[in-house]
């Protein structure tokens, strides 16, 4: 797992060279025009797959059986699994009705996710996290969503616009100083990613500019110059990529400044979701079945053009052509959260006094859903 993790901060760090010059201190939300909305998903706050028609997406199981669950997601290509799971009528055959709902990180989804009134939540972890436990929510990781391992998986990267590599003005980490760098969420794992790139450049959050923006609005942003960079996930990488308006960070430069170490993302049950133990364990067996069905498809090419199929028909990424163009994350087939980069956004929550609270990742881990899920499926191999 530490090579997976290896490789992700290789991959995120790639796209990270190019982050900003506008010095530091409390982040300031630009206005950014909008981006076409075929290029963005309706609902706002993400970039890439929730439905175009609405706001959310719901499947319904057979009547008499259905139990709903509500699941918020980022609205990105990581999703994929829950489309496949949703698209194979896996939650149905497990009795369930699921809701999907787009947020922009995981710090937006805590206040529904502490109520009860959000299920499901996934994205990076942050100091809201580890602040609602401490106020006695029982949030727990589940198990993992995303995580980059190479060039192939390499859902998410900061991002450099393209006019400012081409002109020799970003060359170096260093020359991000006081430049402004959009990021979807702050006091975050997305927070703690830019930080610890800027630290091989000898650079802190402190030299630069932190722009808190939805990954549309920071691809509108890089096109307007409203900012210098940002850490976008796919499918708004590849799209302000092909728009020309940012590039990535030569080949190999995450593993050669970061030795590999990048924050993942988690799948996030309630305290009142978790305490349902029958619900919890059905969920991730239909989720875990996705995520199987998606790692065949994009990791070995085992009926690809089948899963591609489904994701076009569900998902605002309608062009089949894009799902080789953009680089999907690494999910684990099993379940495994990824403890060490989740102690790495810890880390760097407490270093910058985001969360002063006593916690530890272990606290927060329970892998009881997917090893019961792993149970019922097998061993991924």
């Amino acid at each position: 797992m530490k090579k997976l993790l290896g490789s992700i901060l290789f991959v995120v760090l790639l796209a990270a060279l190019p982050l900003i010059n506008g010095c530091a201190s409390t982040p300031t939300p630009i206005p950014a025009a909008p981006t076409p909305k075929s290029e963005v998903p309706t609902p706002k706050p993400a970039a890439s797959i929730p439905k175009p028609e609405t706001s959310t997406t719901k499947q319904e199981a057979t009547a008499g059986q259905a139990a709903t669950v509500k699941v918020g997601t980022l609205a990105a290509a990581s999703d994929a699994p829950i489309y496949i799971a949703l698209g194979k009528g896996y939650f149905k055959q497990e009795g369930l009705t699921v809701e999907l709902i787009p947020f922009s990180g995981i710090p937006q989804m805590t206040p529904p996710l502490s109520t009860g009134e959000l299920d499901v939540g996934a994205g990076i972890i942050a100091a809201s996290t580890f602040n609602a436990v401490d106020r006695g929510v029982n949030l727990k990781l589940v198990a993992d969503k995303s995580s980059i391992q190479n060039d192939k998986f390499m859902y998410g990267s900061v991002v450099v616009r393209k006019d400012l590599i081409d002109s020799g003005a970003v060359k170096q980490i260093k020359d991000l100083k006081g430049r402004k760098i959009g990021v979807s969420s702050l006091q975050s794992g997305v927070e703690a990613l830019v930080d610890f790139v800027l630290e091989k450049g000898g650079l802190t959050i402190k030299d630069v500019d932190l722009v808190n923006l939805s990954y549309p609005d920071a691809v509108a942003a890089l096109g307007n110059k409203a900012i210098d960079a940002a850490w976008l996930i796919e499918p708004a990488q590849t799209t302000a990529i092909e728009k020309g308006v940012a590039s990535l960070w030569e080949p190999g430069f995450v593993q050669k400044y970061t030795g590999g170490v990048a924050p993942g993302a988690s799948m996030v049950y309630s305290d009142k979701f978790a305490k349902n133990v029958d619900l919890g364990r059905k969920f991730m067996v239909a989720y875990l079945r996705g995520v199987r069905d998606y790692m065949d498809a994009f990791a070995k090419g085992k009926n690809k053009a089948g899963i591609v199929s489904i994701l076009v028909k569900d998902t605002n990424m309608k062009d089949p052509a894009m799902y080789d163009k953009v680089r999907m994350t690494y999910i684990d087939p099993n379940g495994h959260v990824d403890v060490t980069s989740a102690k790495m956004v810890l880390d760097y929550l407490k270093k910058m006094g985001y969360y002063t609270g006593k916690l530890e990742i272990k606290d927060i881990v329970d892998p009881q859903f997917a090893d019961y899920a792993v149970q019922q499926l097998g061993k991924y191999k």
